[in-house]
C-alpha cells in the first residue's frame, strides 16, 4: 500500500484533528474514579478501551477470524443458495489504493455505530462511567461510554468486514448457468458483492437511525457539544481500524481457492448482443 502526497497530507490532517480532540477532550476523563465494569481506575479503563484494545484486537481478529467466517459463510451460502457454484478467476492479488483504504474505514466505522446503537441499551452507562463522575442525567449518548462500548465493538466489526475483503482478494466468485432449453437467466458475480451486501445494508439502517435518535435526545436537552464528541468517536474508531487494515492487505487469502475449480475470465467478446 502506497500513499502519494494527496494521501499523506489527507492522513496528516486526519491526525491533527484527532491529536487535538484527545488534548482538549479526551484526557479529562483520564482523571477520574473507578470504572465499576471493570473494577479499574479511569485513566487504565478507558486507555485500553479507547486505544489499545481497538488497534491490537483489531489487528488480532484480522488474522484470525477470517480463517474462521470466511468457510463458515461459505457453507451457509452453499445451504441457501445451493444453485450455485462457487468457483475463483485467475487474477492476482489487488493492490490497496488510499480511496479503499478510506471506504474500508468508513464502513468499519458505521458497521460500529450500527452495533453500538443496540448495546448502548444493554449496557447501563453508570457500569462504564464513574460514580459521581458525571452529573445527572446520563443519557445512553454520553461520550464516554458510548467510545468505550465502540472500542469493544472494532474487532467485531472488522472480523465481519476482513471476511468479504479475503473473498475480494481471492477473486472468488459464485455462478448460476441454467440448463440448455430452460427459460432462466445467467448470473455470475464475486461473492464478496453478495457478502457486503449485508454489512451495508445493516449498517447504513442502524447508522442512520442510531443519528436520528442521538439528535432528537441530545438536542432536546441542549447538549450540543456532547453529541458532536459522540459523532466525532466514530470518527476516532475509524482511524484506529487502519492498523488492522494494513495487515490485511499484506496477508495470504489464496487458500480460499482450495478445492474450488478455476473459472475462465469473463471478457466483452464472450457477450453477444442479439438484435432482432
Amino acid at each position: 500500500m502506497t500513499l502519494n502526497r494527496r494521501g499523506i497530507i489527507f492522513l496528516v490532517i486526519l491526525l491533527v484533528i484527532e491529536a487535538y480532540v484527545i488534548m482538549t477532550q479526551w484526557v479529562q476523563p483520564l482523571s477520574w474514579g473507578i470504572v465499576p465494569i471493570t473494577g479499574l481506575n479511569g485513566a487504565i479503563t478507558y486507555i485500553f478501551l479507547w486505544l489499545l484494545w481497538p488497534i491490537f484486537g483489531g489487528i488480532i481478529f484480522v488474522l484470525v477470524m477470517p480463517r474462521i467466517l470466511g468457510p463458515l459463510f461459505l457453507r451457509m451460502k452453499g445451504a441457501v443458495w445451493s444453485d450455485y457454484v462457487n468457483a475463483y478467476v485467475d487474477l492476482p492479488r489487488p493492490t490497496l489504493k488510499l480511496t479503499r483504504v478510506i471506504r474500508r474505514a468508513i464502513y468499519l466505522g458505521l458497521l460500529t455505530m450500527g452495533i453500538v446503537s443496540i448495546l448502548i441499551y444493554i449496557i447501563p452507562p453508570t457500569l462504564l462511567l464513574p460514580p459521581g463522575a458525571v452529573q445527572p442525567p446520563i443519557t445512553v449518548f454520553h461520550m464516554a461510554s458510548i467510545a468505550s462500548i465502540a472500542g469493544l465493538v472494532v474487532p467485531i466489526s472488522i472480523a465481519l468486514w476482513s471476511s468479504g475483503w479475503s473473498y475480494r482478494d481471492a477473486s472468488l466468485v459464485h455462478y448460476k448457468i441454467p440448463d440448455d432449453g430452460v427459460d432462466e437467466l445467467y448470473e455470475i458475480e464475486p461473492i464478496h458483492l453478495r457478502f457486503d451486501s449485508f454489512l451495508k445494508g445493516y449498517a447504513g439502517f442502524s447508522s442512520i437511525l442510531f443519528i436520528i435518535n442521538l439528535v432528537i435526545v441530545q438536542f432536546t436537552t441542549e447538549d450540543f457539544t456532547m453529541a458532536l464528541l459522540v459523532l466525532y468517536v466514530f470518527m476516532h474508531v475509524s482511524l484506529l481500524t487502519l492498523p488492522a487494515i494494513y495487515v490485511h492487505s499484506r496477508m495470504n487469502h489464496m487458500w480460499l481457492r482450495k478445492n474450488l475449480p478455476k473459472a475462465r475470465r469473463f471478457t466483452k467478446s464472450d457477450v453477444q448482443i442479439l438484435e432482432d
